[in-house]
């Protein structure tokens, strides 16, 4: 009884040390990509369907391909906003920390999950938690040629993936003493996502950068972070419209100037944070030649020397 008293003990605190080690997060590499959130703090009751498409050449297939993803919120709750992403990247640092990705059900509290997120722990942080969580749970994504599958190496069409398959939330107050007890809550990751884990589709993340960042600029950090591989490739360029609307999720009535206008302050708070080297505004947008409105953007990581 000692014996198991001890390993319980110790489990738990080999668990809390993994989990106060929010610089050593993982983010899985196919919804890196895919602008499954929005990029709003609410999500409007008029629209639950968003689609994107982009032509890009297949190195497998050695041809062109159109990729198409379909992303569809919940009939209630809606699609999932900017603190279901935050949210979303709570839970996979909570299945490092719990499990390692060896299992997709993980058991968590909601007091623990709000510390990680920086929420506190006011009722309108539980109520965004719940929202947010019932964001995830209903929203279902449809990948034409969109979700890589790491083990075949090759993208795969998968017609319908829920990021978890449910969800449930342990608590309750004493009668007698009015005072709130919590009990370790539960959820579980979809067979997508699961298997994505199982195959290794994951690259580390700061999650204490991720979740200073305003949503735009954090949807621009986790792009490039994945997409930077130093020291060959530190610079990466973009089409400009083609990037915002098809990998940021920016709106599609957007023109250039606005875009522009948008996108800057998300780079500037990561030039602020040593992340991309800073350029002017000539450098950074660049009009293509002999094609008149049409932009690249361009962006440089600083890489730091050991």
């Amino acid at each position: 009884m000692e014996k198991n008293t001890q390993s319980t003990v110790r489990e738990a605190a080999q668990f809390q040390k993994a989990l106060s080690d929010v610089g050593n997060s993982r983010d899985e590499m196919n919804l890196i990509d895919l602008p499954v959130f929005l990029l709003s703090t609410r999500s409007s009751n008029a629209n639950h369907v968003l689609e994107f498409e982009r032509g890009e050449f297949d190195r497998t297939l050695k041809q062109p391909i159109r990729r198409k993803l379909t992303v569809t919120g919940d009939a209630k709750y809606g699609l999932p906003t900017a603190a279901a992403e935050e949210v979303y990247l709570g839970l996979l640092h909570h299945t490092k920390a719990w499990n390692d990705f060896a299992d997709p059900l993980i058991y968590f509290s909601r007091g623990g999950l709000l510390k990680t997120l920086g929420w506190g722990h006011r009722d309108s942080a539980y109520q965004r938690l719940m929202r947010s969580m019932d964001q995830i749970a209903g929203v279902r994504l449809k990948c034409e040629n969109f979700w890589r599958d790491n083990r075949a190496k090759q993208y795969r069409t998968v017609e319908n993936i829920s990021i978890i398959d449910y969800y449930r939330f342990r608590d309750s107050r004493n009668r007698q003493t009015s005072s709130f007890e919590e009990y370790l809550s539960e959820f579980r990751w979809g067979g997508a996502m699961f298997e994505s884990f199982d195959a290794g589709y994951l690259k580390r993340l700061d999650l204490s950068v991720a979740l200073k960042l305003k949503p735009l600029a954090r949807r621009l950090y986790r792009i490039l972070d994945k997409h930077f591989h130093p020291p060959k490739r530190c610079r990466l360029v973009f089409d400009l419209r083609n990037f915002a609307q098809e990998w940021l999720g920016m709106s599609r009535n957007y023109d250039a100037a606005q875009i522009r206008r948008y996108l800057s302050p998300a780079v500037d708070e990561l030039v602020k944070i040593g992340f991309l080297r800073p350029k002017s505004s000539a450098e950074r947008f660049v009009q293509k030649q002999g094609w008149r409105g049409q932009w690249d953007v361009n962006f440089e990581l600083v890489v730091r020397h050991s």
